[in-house]
């Protein structure tokens, strides 16, 4: 990605602790040490040294490995992550930055719940908790959490200072044993966290502020409240003035797992900088937020990143969303290539793709107004060649005019399996055997993950029964009816299912990460409030309704009003809405019968009531409403699959139609059989998905 920092100073704290000490404390609560905090620091501070070029004297690092020799952590005392270094460090950064500066905070450890101090009873309750952050030396007589009051003072300091605040929690409150049915060694997978509420009266003193202005500083804010864990993180107060990306739900797992070779890593560390080294140049955090729910919730089921504060704003910039920078075209001859002003030190490399725009073009993001599209083929340090794939006819490419790169990112077709044997029975052996020969042998949708590579589902066997789990050990629901290693065709049956989960997950994590694409912002879809004349068959008139946001809880039976709307003036967005079922069924739900698409005009909305249902014999579900908007009209049918077990969909094929969007999605139809195989995400075209979700239950 760009480097938003070269104009102002940019600071970043680090803390990752893998090594606590001691691990049991004196009440019986238990840290355990963690495995994959230290490198996901290392991790991001190479990020920034490298591709933000942040000098190193920039960063300030607090990390304890496992010990080499004795008990103690390697690292020198004064960089380890006590309570006393890391409230120190988040002073001395917010007194070394000049307003206007970036901060970046990362922290990846422990985190936990915590009986609230005696100064905060009267504000939290009684019972109040305190979300904390577990720093290495909290069973130390000098240790203590550090609690959200302080960290809330700590940042809120910060803000004032009008300094441009991003925090990420890698961590998580839920905690607990871990459900693994895969040997730690191989990619198993680590939880950061205790699990249960801490009600020992530990040391209280704060060393960030006196117990009077922390109290003042919580009650400035949003005042607290125990909210519903499906909504937030659950971590602070609802952001005023900063962004902050939390690792889970305030209810879910914070995972770390191998990734890449033998080294760990926490899911939301490893792909936040793996997301950040693709992204575009102006990119939000909203954007990046979906990309990282869409990695990170279709790797671990009880995984979902969350995002609040500032969404809108500019990754590691100071205004929302902005035009995209654009590269000037240096040389362009008749029928050759196209000499660029961008290369490697910019991230470009074979494949990347440009919109070329006139010299004098304001509006880059209007794709009217593009007059080429071209690909790179040659890259070096700072240019680049490219052909020309499509250009107007009325038009000739010229030195001077405007190149926008086109990311919209890449999706990865095939899926990594592993077999994991937790049924040491002769015969699950010989079934797993089995389901690992078919592995071997498939030339389809999914493959034998490598050694000490993350798969995205294992199977193992159960009381003679065969189970597909996620990279947690954590059982995919909903998927009936059981296949038992004693049924006839079981193998082909449970490589059919594992296919279809991931082509049920491929569409899941559709998506157009375009930085210039401006439909992706002026087309809305959420829930609402029902309108409150409605009645069933009759047309809704326009009203204003309440927006709920982008989920919502619904019993079965009853409905859920969607919203759709076009902001995009002066265009015709042409709508299709998929539901992803409970039951891994894809099906188009709008518009209904033989309609691919429904339009709606600029400056209209659509709102449409679901009434939503959970198949016979489940108790509860969550249904994902995909939401496609395109300029150009185009069919999401082949994107449908039947439910699990069902004959499959016949659905029209994409497959002989020039439309490069419908050619993009025509992968889906049969996933490439090259392992790991990937499609660059559509970018040429004007086209958006947003999902909202409805947890469905009896």
């Amino acid at each position: 990605m760009q480097n938003n920092s070269n104009k102002v100073g940019f600071h970043a704290l680090l803390i990752g602790i893998n090594h606590y000490l001691p691990n049991e404390l004196p009440d019986g609560l238990y840290y355990k040490s963690l495995h994959g905090c230290v490198q996901d620091v290392n991790l991001v501070e190479t990020f920034l040294l490298r591709d933000l070029n942040i000098p190193n004297e920039n960063i300030t690092k607090l990390t304890s490995s496992p010990p080499v020799a004795g008990t103690e952590p390697p690292e020198p005392r004064s960089h380890w992550p006590t309570y006393e270094n890391i409230v120190n460090s988040f002073k001395r950064l917010a007194d070394v930055a000049q307003p206007g500066d970036q901060v970046f905070i990362h922290y990846s450890g422990h985190g936990g719940r915590a009986v609230t101090t005696d100064e905060f009873k009267d504000i939290k309750g009684p019972s109040g908790v305190d979300e904390v952050l577990v720093p290495m030396d909290l069973g130390h007589s000098v240790g203590g959490y550090l609690r959200d009051t302080e960290l809330h003072f700590l940042i809120q300091n910060m803000v004032q200072k009008n300094l441009y605040v991003t925090v990420v929690l890698d961590s998580c409150h839920a905690g607990g044993a871990t459900r693994n049915v895969l040997d730690p060694k191989h990619g198993g997978v680590g939880v950061r966290g205790a699990g249960v509420i801490d009600t020992f009266e530990r040391r209280t003193e704060s060393l960030v502020a006196s117990a009077q202005e922390l109290r003042e500083a919580w009650q400035a804010g949003v005042k607290p409240a125990i909210r519903n864990a499906n909504v937030t993180s659950n971590w602070l107060l609802e952001p005023q003035g900063y962004v902050l990306v939390a690792a889970c739900r305030a209810n879910e797992f914070a995972n770390e797992v191998v990734f890449e070779g033998n080294t760990k890593n926490g899911a939301l560390s490893y792909w936040l900088v793996d997301s950040l080294k693709q992204i575009g140049p102006d990119f939000t955090y909203a954007m990046l937020h979906k990309r990282l729910l869409a990695k990170v919730h279709g790797q671990f089921a009880a995984q979902s990143p969350q995002l609040q504060g500032e969404g809108q704003r500019v990754i590691f910039g100071a205004t929302e969303r902005h035009l995209p920078r654009s590269f000037p075209v240096i040389a362009a001859e008749h029928n050759g290539p196209i000499l660029i002003n961008a290369g490697l030190a910019q991230g470009v490399e074979e494949g990347t793709q440009f919109g070329i725009y006139p010299t004098n073009e304001a509006d880059v993001t209007n794709i009217e107004r593009r007059v080429a599209v071209v690909e790179v083929t040659e890259t070096n340090p700072v240019t680049c060649q490219a052909k020309v794939m499509d250009q107007n006819d009325w038009t000739t490419i010229e030195a001077g005019y405007q190149a926008v790169r086109l990311d919209a990112g890449k999706i990865r077709l095939s899926g990594r399996i592993r077999v994991a044997r937790a049924d040491e029975s002769e015969a699950s052996i010989a079934a797993l055997t089995a389901i690992e020969d078919a592995l071997k042998a498939s030339s389809g949708a999914v493959a034998t993950a490598k050694n000490e590579e993350t798969p995205d589902y294992l199977i193992t066997v159960k009381q003679d029964e065969f189970v597909i789990c996620d990279a947690a050990g954590n059982a995919i629901p909903n998927l009936r009816p059981p296949v038992t290693i004693y049924d006839d065709n079981a193998v082909q049956r449970v490589m059919d299912r594992v296919t279809h989960l991931v082509k049920y997950t491929n569409v899941r994590e559709l998506d157009n990460n375009d930085p210039t694409s401006t439909i992706s912002q002026k087309f809305i879809v959420e829930f609402v409030a029902a309108p409150p004349d409605f009645k069933p068959g009759s047309p809704i008139r326009s009203q204003p309704l309440e927006s709920i946001g982008p989920s919502v809880s619904v019993p079965d039976g009853h409905l859920a009003f969607l919203r759709i709307r076009n902001d995009y003036a002066p265009h015709v967005l042409n709508v299709t809405v998929l539901d992803l079922q409970s039951d891994w069924a894809i099906s188009q739900i709008y518009p209904a019968r033989a309609g691919s698409y429904e339009p709606i005009d600029p400056g209209r909305e659509l709102i449409l009531p679901l009434r939503v249902t959970l198949p016979d014999g489940y108790q509860a579900g969550t249904d994902i409403i995909k939401v496609f908007a395109t300029i150009d009209t185009t069919s999401f049918q082949a994107l449908e699959l039947s439910a699990l077990d069902k004959p499959e969909l016949r659905a029209p094929s994409l497959r002989q139609s020039a439309s490069a969007l419908q050619t993009f999605l025509a992968a889906f139809e049969s996933p490439q059989s090259k392992r790991a195989a990937a499609v660059d995400v559509c970018a040429t075209v004007e086209w958006a998905a947003h999902q909202v979700e409805i947890d469905i239950a009896r």
